[in-house]
């Protein structure tokens, strides 16, 4: 019982901590530039697109933007609760532990969202362009955690 308590611990720690980097670095970020076609611009540069295939990737990121920053502040709402929990109680309790598995409920589909989102992106693009693109943001996402929309604001 006590190594499970434990485990519960440094999971509760685990998620504040990246609830408290995610935080400061979408608040020390530095600002897209305006417009989703100036942000997306590196796209198209650097997987060489055609503008067809361009627009279509721009019209799902479009499409998916807003999606993306529903989850991102849901994410956050059950982070919080996370924290608010973790400065209440001085031991884990139920409602701690149904705390952190809400959270990573949030963020796996989130991370399932984005996945899938990357998917239709690259197959909007030449095969070994779309692969490249995939692996290239993949990549990032599994680096620093970041959300799709941090990862289409500037080349990786």
């Amino acid at each position: 019982m006590k190594s499970i308590l434990t485990m519960l611990g440094i999971l509760a720690a685990a998620a504040l901590a990246w609830y408290g980097v995610h935080t400061w670095r979408m608040n020390h970020a530095p600002s897209p530039p305006h417009g989703t076609g100036e942000t997306l611009a590196w796209v198209q540069r650097e997987f060489g697109l055609t503008d067809a295939q361009f627009a279509e990737v721009k019209k799902l990121h479009d499409a998916y933007e807003p999606r993306c920053m529903e989850m991102c502040a849901h994410i956050a709402e059950a982070n919080g609760r996370v924290e608010s929990l973790l400065r209440e109680s001085r031991r884990m309790t139920p409602e701690l532990a149904e705390a952190i598995r809400a959270a990573q409920q949030r963020r796996a589909e989130c991370q399932t969202a984005m996945l899938t989102h990357l998917y239709e992106t690259a197959a909007q693009m030449p095969q070994e362009a779309g692969q490249r693109y995939f692996r290239t943001v993949t990549a990032r996402l599994l680096e620093d955690g970041h959300c799709i929309s941090d990862l289409m604001a500037e080349k990786p």
